[in-house]
C-alpha cells in the first residue's frame, strides 16, 4: 500500500479505488501514532517508582499493575499506583486528539477529489434506457 502510486490504482479502479487506498493509509498512520502513545503509557506500568516490589514479567505492563488497591498476594502496592491510573488517562483523551487532524486532511481530500469527479461528464450519465 505504501508502494502504490495513485494514478495508478485510478486507472485501474477509478475515485473508489484510490480513496479506499488513501483510508487504508490514514489508518495505518493513526495506529502508528497511537503505537507511539502507548509504548511510554506500558513503559510508564512497568517502572518502579517509589522502590516496592512490583509484578514481574508481562504482568508489569498491564493495566493490573496500575490497580490502586492489593496485590494478588493481598498486599499494598506501591503508592505511585495512582499516577499509572492518570497516565492512562490522559493517553486516552490524547489519542483521539491525534486521531482527529489525520482524518480531517484525509475527509478534506476526499470531498475535494469527489467534488472534481463529479463535474466530469460519464456516458453513464446520459444513457438512456
Amino acid at each position: 500500500v505504501l508502494k502504490i502510486k495513485e494514478d495508478e490504482v485510478y486507472e485501474a479502479g477509478g475515485l473508489d479505488a484510490v480513496l479506499a487506498v488513501r483510508r487504508t493509509l490514514m489508518r495505518l498512520e493513526i495506529v502508528l501514532m497511537w503505537c507511539l502513545i502507548a509504548i511510554p503509557v506500558a513503559m510508564v506500568y512497568a517502572l518502579n517508582i517509589k522502590g516496592g516490589s512490583t509484578e514481574s514479567g508481562f504482568e508489569r505492563i498491564t493495566y493490573n499493575n496500575a490497580n490502586i488497591q492489593t496485590k494478588n498476594d493481598g498486599t499494598k502496592r506501591n503508592g505511585d499506583s495512582l499516577a499509572r491510573v492518570w497516565v492512562t488517562v490522559f493517553a486516552l483523551y490524547v489519542m483521539p486528539l491525534v486521531a482527529y487532524p489525520i482524518i480531517e486532511k484525509y475527509d478534506d481530500d476526499a470531498v475535494r477529489d469527489i467534488a472534481q469527479e463529479a463535474k466530469k461528464a460519464r456516458v453513464q450519465d446520459y444513457a438512456i434506457i
